[in-house]
């Protein structure tokens, strides 16, 4: 995600036996997604499938969220009614 937004990387990996790695600048990488196209729409896709995974995750951590404070209000209701 740093190459797309110019910014300090955001995760760190530790490889679990002898890997090799190349490292890629910003410019090349912008070269190589301007000549593949295809690519391009295959980060676009992952990243979009990322999103909606995230939010639907969002959407049912509110939900549960929302059920939690509904119970939490109807317990002091009910502490405030005996007091």
């Amino acid at each position: 995600m740093s190459l797309i937004e110019s910014k300090a990387r955001s995760a760190s990996a530790r490889a679990q036996q002898t890997t090799l790695l190349i490292e890629i600048n910003e410019e090349h990488f912008h070269t190589y997604l301007a000549s593949e196209p295809q690519a391009l729409l295959s980060i676009m896709r992952t990243l979009s499938s990322r999103i909606r995974n995230d939010l639907e995750t969002m959407m049912k951590d509110l939900r549960q969220l929302s059920i939690f404070t509904h119970d939490i209000r109807n317990f002091l209701s009910t502490l405030v009614l005996l007091n």
